[in-house]
């Protein structure tokens, strides 16, 4: 069985936001990915860099910093649920 990788990035608003330190579970949709990224990958500097582009290119979370991001793993290819 082949496992996918969802991404999901905790989005906090910056500091000089209204309501500072509020964060919301946000999952990175698969089209936004380059290339399929490994769990390896995910936890490591490419989570990181994919998590900020997405909120720096979705006008939804402007004024959002990444707060954390986390990894799950799936069987199939698509966003899995934030908790």
């Amino acid at each position: 069985m082949k496992l996918f990788v969802t991404l999901i990035v905790k989005a906090c608003l910056a500091s000089g936001a209204a309501g500072p330190g509020q964060c919301v579970d946000v999952p990175v949709p698969p089209e936004i990915m380059t290339a399929e990224m490994s769990p390896r990958s995910c936890i490591g500097r490419a989570g990181y860099l994919a998590s900020m582009q997405y909120l720096e290119q979705n006008p939804a979370y402007h004024g959002y910093a990444v707060g954390g991001w986390s990894c799950q793993l799936t069987d199939y290819a698509g966003p899995a649920s934030a908790s």
